[in-house]
């Protein structure tokens, strides 16, 4: 009776065991797909993304509004996204001040099932000076 007791309480912690081996594994591979809750991660594919694009016109859009500026969106030339309570898109931005070409620093926080989108902030790359030529599509790429 004694041994039927060790081989059932052995039976039940190999069991346990393998469980917890297999939610882990499991939990980690959920998580990695997801990435860090948080963290920011590179937007895929943003170039040929519209939803991208018209975030980087919103944010210019709004900027000007709030600023009472007029610079000129072009193109988003990065894009990552963070989850927060919605999505924090922070996006570099080439847009043109005058005939000037510039790159901004935007963050649009987006809760599509809010209809909410609001810029959070707005400002230029600090750099010594921009051509047009630094800001081209590389070619062959």
């Amino acid at each position: 009776m004694q041994s039927r007791r060790q081989i059932d309480s052995f039976g039940v912690f190999v069991l346990c065991v393998i469980a917890i081996g297999v939610l882990g594994i499991s939990s980690s591979r959920g998580a990695a797909a997801m990435g860090t809750l948080g963290g920011l991660r590179d937007v895929k594919d943003f170039q040929n993304s519209i939803e991208t694009l018209d975030l980087g016109r919103f944010a210019v859009d709004e900027h000007n509004k709030q600023q009472n500026g007029d610079i000129t969106f072009r193109r988003v030339v990065a894009a990552q996204e963070q989850v927060v309570a919605g999505t924090m898109y922070h996006l570099t931005i080439e847009a043109e001040d005058g005939d000037h070409p510039k790159l901004y620093k935007a963050k649009v926080w987006v809760k599509p099932w809010e209809n909410f989108k609001r810029l959070e902030d707005f400002k230029p790359v600090e750099q010594p000076s921009v051509s047009r030529a630094d800001l081209g599509v590389k070619q062959g790429s």
